[in-house]
C-alpha cells in the first residue's frame, strides 16, 4: 500500500493514535480503479498515472479500452481456430 502511496500522492491515508494508516472510502474507490486501470484494461503504471491525472482525454482512453477487447478476443478466435485444425 506504500508503494502505491508513493505513484498515487492522491492516496493519503489518516493515520491513527497508534501510527496505523487509516484508508478512507474514497482512497480504497481510487485504489479500484488503479487496479481496474492496471489489471482490467492494461495500461502501464503511466498510463494509470496519466489516466487519473487528467492528462489522458477520457475517449482517447476509452476507445483505446474498446480497441483492446477487440483485439482480445480477435486473438480468442485466432487460439481456437489454431486448436481445432491442430496448428
Amino acid at each position: 500500500m506504500r508503494y502505491w502511496e508513493k505513484m498515487f500522492p492522491v492516496l493519503s491515508p489518516q493515520k491513527t493514535r497508534g501510527g496505523q494508516r487509516e484508508y478512507s472510502e474514497e482512497d480504497l474507490n481510487f485504489l479500484g480503479k488503479i487496479v481496474g486501470l492496471l489489471k482490467v484494461e492494461g495500461r502501464s503504471l503511466k498510463g494509470a498515472q496519466s489516466f487519473l491525472d487528467g492528462s489522458l482525454p477520457i475517449e482517447a482512453s476509452h476507445l483505446a479500452g474498446e480497441l483492446l477487447v477487440e483485439v482480445r478476443k480477435a486473438l480468442q478466435i485466432m487460439e481456437k481456430t489454431d486448436a481445432e485444425i491442430g496448428a
